[in-house]
């Protein structure tokens, strides 16, 4: 009897599997109290290689007709890590169609073509998991032999927080910090983005036009604050169901003098909402928490191919423009 794993392959994504991993991502929305479909048009090899320095697709191809029924990316980026710069690898968009879920035992295939293609270029592998998708969690957190490990970090919080009315400022030219997690600026002003602040202290805005949020659908309390004027509150804009919305990514980077750089932030471009991510339990994030009742939370983990050693990650900054 043949396998059925026979009727699969995984390769690397290629301009004719670019119109079947948009399908993919778009019809896996992620449920909850807010329903969102992750969407990177026009081309999702293109935005996936715009917001890294590297950028490597996978698919999952079924059938003589080899339609797309599964992906994952791995994106690479330099970050300042434990006292040097090191090249951090992001894996992210994995999916399958429903359909083949009997198709995840491949998974590990395709990690492992992750790995042997990037290996000698990366020092660090991170991922993340939404905190309520408990299958995922245990299914990732369970060691088998043919998959890396999933080394739990800590939870990280995306805020969304409204736009204040416009009060434009100067921009800066900041400095580089010597602090775990923080991105080149200059990688960042390649991408368009704005600073704010002092030299050493700031924060950064930046619109990743090159993927979207498609709002499908609200719950609960946010299908009450949907309908109402929250923007008049200075609290995140609620897009309407079937629209995309309007948002920017945010970033701060400081020792002292954070609660005005967001606020300088919040003052520069009307958006429906600003992301920003933080490590639960920082500075950070117990002030966005005072701003903002949207928040969402993920699990960290640092991802071990063929038992490599963890690195310390005690006071990582974290970055949505990462994420």
């Amino acid at each position: 009897m043949s396998s059925p794993n026979r009727s699969y392959r995984v390769v690397q994504a290629g301009p004719e599997h670019d119109a079947g991993m948009a399908r993919l991502l778009e019809e896996s929305a992620f449920d909850g109290p807010i329903a969102v479909s992750y969407r990177r048009r026009p081309s999702v090899i293109a935005s996936y290689k715009k917001e890294a320095d590297e950028g490597l697709l996978y698919v999952l191809l079924h059938g003589p007709e080899e339609a797309v029924v599964g992906m994952g990316a791995v994106t690479i980026r330099s970050v300042w890590l434990n006292g040097r710069w090191q090249r951090m690898a992001y894996l992210s968009g994995l999916r399958i169609t429903p359909a083949h879920q009997k198709a995840f035992l491949l998974i590990p295939r395709m990690y492992e073509r992750m790995y042997q293609s990037t290996k000698d270029q990366v020092d660090l592998y991170l991922t993340t998991i939404v905190s309520d998708n408990t299958d995922v969690i245990r299914m990732f957190e369970k060691k088998r032999r043919a998959m890396p490990e999933y080394r739990f970090e800590t939870e990280l919080e995306t805020y969304l927080i409204g736009s204040k009315p416009v009060r434009k400022e100067a921009q800066i030219r900041p400095q580089e910090r010597k602090t775990n997690g923080c991105a080149d600026p200059a990688w960042l002003a390649a991408r368009g983005a704005r600073f704010f602040g002092t030299g050493e202290n700031y924060g950064y805005l930046l619109k990743p036009y090159w993927k979207q949020y498609l709002i499908k659908s609200y719950r609960g309390a946010y299908r009450l604050l949907s309908v109402l004027p929250t923007e008049k509150f200075f609290l995140p804009r609620f897009p309407k169901p079937g629209t995309d919305a309007s948002y920017l990514a945010a970033g701060v980077y400081a020792d002292h003098d954070m609660p005005r750089i967001v606020d300088t932030l919040r003052r520069q471009t009307p958006a429906d909402f600003l992301m920003l991510s933080a490590v639960q339990g920082s500075p950070l994030a117990a002030h966005l928490k005072r701003l903002t009742p949207v928040v969402y939370r993920t699990r960290l983990y640092q991802v071990l191919f063929h038992e490599a050693e963890p690195q310390d990650l005690r006071g990582l900054a974290v970055d949505v423009s990462f994420l």
